[in-house]
């Protein structure tokens, strides 16, 4: 059941982390939901930018 489509996923992991974060299972599950996924072990850090019009800018 998905109760969830998010367009965008933010995931905030350490490279190499020692617990195996992010879960493969979750990210497979995020891929085949068709959202864009930005992580901070591969895509560095994310910038968030939002106006009075509701847009969002995403910065890596």
């Amino acid at each position: 059941m998905n109760l969830v489509k998010p367009k965008i996923s933010l995931i905030g992991v350490g490279e190499n982390n020692k617990f195996g974060h992010p879960n493969s299972e979750v990210i497979e599950r995020l891929k085949n939901s068709g959202t864009q996924i930005y992580r901070t072990d591969i895509n560095g850090e994310i910038e968030i930018k939002a106006n009075d019009k509701e847009k969002i800018n995403i910065a890596y």
